[in-house]
């Protein structure tokens, strides 16, 4: 059976970091997600962490949040619809690619990203990809829509999606 923590997405002005595990009355929740809460995965085997999402009406913010495997590199992309996700023409995700990354961050725990929201107004659905190397060599894919979320591509990477507030 695979080890289980709780990983959640959060939408709010001011995400908390805080987590109370097993009680899903505080548990923070991905608004918008089918799901009461929402994976963030290594190697499609572990969950390992949150990534809070929520917009402030000026930027989206993106946070990531691991505990205890450090992340070496993050990767973000943020588009309106999958097809502008940078990807290969057999459907895998180019994370090398993505608009947004942060490398070399030395195992930090907590990486967090702001993106204008320029013509993206409430109401409007993006769908986001989140990716991570961690310390320990593995990946981490966040995991919001389940097995309807992957890629079309045979990798095992994920995206979800976030209607603008």
């Amino acid at each position: 059976m695979l080890l289980t923590v709780t990983a959640l997405f959060a939408m709010s002005v001011t995400p908390a970091l805080a987590h109370t595990e097993g009680d899903p009355q505080q548990q923070p929740i991905y608004a918008g997600s089918p799901h009461p809460y929402t994976e963030w995965w290594e190697e499609h085997r572990f969950r390992v962490g949150w990534i809070y999402v929520w917009n402030d009406g000026v930027n989206l913010h993106v946070t990531y949040s691991n505990w205890g495997i450090g992340m070496d590199e993050t990767h973000l992309a943020v588009a309106e619809s999958l097809d502008d996700i940078p990807q290969t023409k057999s459907g895998n995700p180019k994370v090398g690619q993505f608009p947004y990354k942060h490398e070399g961050l030395g195992g930090v725990l907590t990486d967090p990203y702001t993106i204008p929201l320029d013509g993206w107004g409430p109401g409007t659905e993006l769908v986001i990809a989140a990716h991570a190397a961690l310390v320990n060599g593995e990946t981490a894919w966040a995991d919001c829509g389940g097995p309807l979320a992957q890629f079309p591509g045979n990798s095992w990477a994920t995206y979800f999606n976030y209607t603008v507030q």
